[in-house]
């Protein structure tokens, strides 16, 4: 309401003007939303940032920019659900712009491979309203397994017919820092895509959940070269995968003792017995 009272000049109004009323509305937002990286794998971080585009942009300097916060709903409704609230990055003195809040989903929430849902919110202020994300109208991204490495720690050394071989190897992420390999190694006598033999199908060795190791031993092998295949099936959260290694098993040594010998003071035309031991060198 305004009122002119220089009585020098002009008289004084009989009656109050009518009052005008000018009502001024909160400003609005889109808020659009992207996740990095495009294509996330198990035990990875995954940053998903909001932005925040004034509709009506102010060019009044001083006009204040959009301030508060941001919720992010991670799976929403399913019994994973997770509420994060990030507050907005600070504004600056100058016509609003664009503003964003960036959501870490660190590596050890261990997301598991498959596509998750994000309802995203800027939750207003005195002068901007809410507003639900509209870039994309449903925002969600995907876990992919992780692929694995496998290797033969340490390579195997030449063994002897009949003896003990053993195989270690270790299964390892490739693109996560968090979480480790389970399931089960297979290891096969030759290349298992072109006939090669199982050797421990009906027991597969564990891979230790603790640090990727499985292991296996034979005394099986046939004398020669072989090239033997280490199978890592996978499990729900990482790839599977194969390597090979060469190994010899070559004739086994053999060493005679002396034993004894019957009787032990023979007499002349006495028959005598000597008792020689033989065995693989080395044992």
């Amino acid at each position: 309401q305004a009122t002119f009272s220089d009585t020098n000049v002009f008289t004084p109004p009989t009656a109050n003007p009518n009052p005008v009323t000018q009502t001024v509305n909160q400003n609005t937002v889109t808020v659009g939303v992207a996740s990095l990286p495009a294509s996330p794998v198990y035990g990875q971080t995954v940053t998903v940032t909001a932005t925040l585009t004034p509709n009506i942009a102010p060019t009044v300097t001083g006009a204040s920019n959009p301030t508060g916060s941001v919720q992010f709903i991670l799976d929403q409704g399913m019994g994973s659900q997770q509420i994060f609230t990030i507050a907005i990055d600070s504004p600056y003195a100058g016509p609003p712009a664009l503003r964003t809040a960036t959501l870490q989903l660190p590596d050890n929430l261990l997301l598991s491979p498959t596509t998750h849902t994000l309802k995203v919110t800027y939750q207003g202020d005195p002068n901007w309203s809410a507003s639900t994300v509209t870039v994309p109208a449903n925002p969600s991204f995907t876990i992919g397994k992780d692929s694995t490495t496998l290797a033969f720690t340490p390579a195997p050394v030449p063994s002897y017919l009949g003896q003990n071989a053993t195989f270690n190897v270790t299964v390892a992420r490739v693109n996560g820092t968090q979480g480790h390999p389970t399931g089960s190694v297979i290891f096969y006598d030759g290349d298992p895509n072109s006939g090669g033999t199982a050797l421990n199908s009906g027991s597969p060795a564990p891979v230790n959940s603790a640090n990727g190791t499985a292991s296996y031993t034979t005394n099986t092998l046939t004398l020669g070269n072989h090239t033997i295949f280490a199978v890592y099936s996978g499990d729900t959260n990482y790839l599977g995968v194969t390597n090979s290694t060469p190994l010899t098993v070559n004739l086994a040594s053999t060493a005679t003792t002396f034993v004894s010998e019957a009787p032990a003071s023979p007499y002349f035309g006495d028959p005598v017995t000597f008792t020689i031991g033989v065995a693989a060198a080395p044992a």
